[in-house]
């Protein structure tokens, strides 16, 4: 990797406190996270090769990596939506959160990735893709099981659904949480503005929000207007901090929350 990948990279919280106790030695900052990155890359690998030879022990970690295996309801067991170990992986833009994925290409990824399942020989694999959504900038997908999220996630570095497309997976503590935030829009002569309007008056009065890798999660209605729940991308967030939450809407400001 090299050093602008190795300072994109996104790793989990113990992963950081990992390149923080090697810089405290001496280290340089981008080698000592380029360590702890190949250290958790070997430590994978190990973890998958020594499965792929066994069956899952008794007490074993459900985070790591093993075969799909067939469930029967019987009576005092677990029933079969229960037994599976649903499994969440991100799909992201190499250099994400500074590069966000548009709407129209988080429908080539989830397409992409069905061109690879169909790709599947029949009875070579069990792979269950149990959801597909959209998040701002990034697509989240979730897995019936451990197996199909490994599955998932080898095939995400080969995917090119456009020219120059560098796709990541995440999982775990590395997958992005969008932020959220609440907000009232006044109703103007008595009528509901669309979110469509709200949403590029927010941009047109604030270029660096990015308000195509928004998501409007619900639309409450209040006394003189609207009250909306928004999803952004960390960059958006960002900006909004920097605004002191108080972006510039058609004439005047709003307030977020």
């Amino acid at each position: 990797m090299s050093d602008a990948e190795v300072h994109a990279a996104r790793i989990s919280g113990s992963s950081k406190k990992r390149v923080m106790a090697l810089t405290r030695e001496g280290r340089n900052y981008v080698e000592a996270k380029r360590q702890v990155i190949r250290e958790n890359f070997n430590r994978w690998a190990q973890q998958t090769s020594k499965a792929a030879k066994r069956p899952r022990s008794e007490g074993e970690s459900p985070q790591q990596w093993q075969p799909a295996k067939k469930v029967k309801a019987r009576a005092g067991e677990k029933s079969y939506s229960e037994a599976l170990s649903f499994v969440k992986v991100a799909i992201v833009q190499e250099g994400y959160p500074e590069a966000q994925l548009a709407p129209e290409r988080l429908t080539a990824i989830q397409q992409a990735v069905l061109k690879e399942y169909d790709q599947i020989p029949k009875g070579s694999m069990q792979v269950r893709l149990a959801k597909c959504m959209y998040r701002p900038g990034f697509v989240l997908a979730t897995c019936a099981d451990q197996f199909s999220a490994e599955w998932l996630r080898d095939i995400v570095p080969k995917l090119r659904p456009w020219d120059g497309a560098r796709l990541l997976p995440l999982l775990g503590d590395d997958i992005p949480r969008p932020e959220t935030a609440v907000v009232f829009i006044p109703d103007e002569h008595g009528s509901r503005v669309e979110a469509d309007i709200v949403l590029k008056r927010l941009e047109v009065g604030n270029q660096k929000l990015c308000t195509d890798n928004w998501k409007v999660w619900g639309c409450k209605p209040v006394e003189g207007g609207q009250v909306w729940t928004f999803s952004m991308d960390r960059a958006s967030l960002d900006e909004m901090r920097r605004l002191k939450m108080s972006p510039f809407l058609g004439w005047g400001q709003v307030k977020l929350g």
